[in-house]
């Protein structure tokens, strides 16, 4: 599946409460694809391990790491479409003693490529 036009005809998963492109959004409105949403990902899963779905959408680095608890999903593939690109933040109350030592620590492994390691072993 490399464009919205390779899911025409197809059933693609998806997650209650996320936000998609507004590329993938018209695409469904248009009838390319069928969107069938759920409320958690081994929900998508177990659907398109039993074929009811063609795929869903997933963060690549979310699958990589199910794919390493669950031996049941190393058979499952990305696929090279990219739905979105979204940066993912943490909140925490301004007011928290332990907000400003939290995002210090979280720079300090950033800078020292502590974070960028974790990422990479689960590539």
């Amino acid at each position: 599946m490399n464009s919205y036009a390779d899911l025409a005809g197809k059933v693609i998963g998806g997650h209650l409460g996320f936000v998609y492109a507004a590329e993938f959004n018209q695409a469904v409105e248009a009838g390319v694809f069928t969107r069938e949403d759920v409320q958690t990902a081994d929900q998508n899963y177990r659907k398109l391990l039993s074929d009811r779905i063609h795929g869903f959408v997933h963060t690549d680095i979310s699958l990589l790491y199910d794919q390493q608890q669950n031996p049941q999903y190393a058979g499952l593939a990305l696929s090279p479409l990219i739905i979105a690109l979204n940066n993912i933040h943490m909140a925490m109350r301004k007011d928290n003693p332990l907000t400003a030592r939290v995002f210090e620590a979280l720079d300090e492994l950033l800078a020292e490529g502590v974070i960028q390691e974790i990422v990479a072993s689960y590539r």
